[in-house]
C-alpha cells in the first residue's frame, strides 16, 4: 500500500491523508493491542474518506474494489 501511494502521490493531496507522528502511533498501538514484535520501519498513514476512496482506486484487488463501492454507497446516503 505504501508503495502504491508513493507511485501515485499526486492522487493523494494533503487533505486525503496524513502520516501519524510517534505519539499518535503509540496511542494507536496501545488501543488495538498491537504486538511490538516485528516493528514498523516507518510511521503509518491515516486516510480521510476521500483518501480511502482514492486508495481503493489505486490498489488493484477485489477487496479494494468492494471497499470503493461500499464507501461510495456510504457517502451518497
Amino acid at each position: 500500500m505504501n508503495e502504491q501511494v508513493k507511485r501515485n502521490i499526486l492522487k493523494f493531496p494533503d487533505h486525503f491523508m496524513f502520516q501519524l507522528d510517534k505519539y499518535e502511533f503509540e496511542i494507536l498501538k496501545s488501543q488495538i493491542a498491537t504486538s511490538s514484535w516485528g516493528g514498523s520501519r516507518k510511521l503509518p498513514y491515516a486516510f480521510t474518506e476521500h483518501g480511502v476512496l482514492q486508495l481503493s482506486n489505486v490498489l488493484k484487488s477485489e477487496r479494494a474494489t468492494q471497499m470503493s463501492i461500499k464507501l461510495l454507497k456510504f457517502l451518497l446516503v
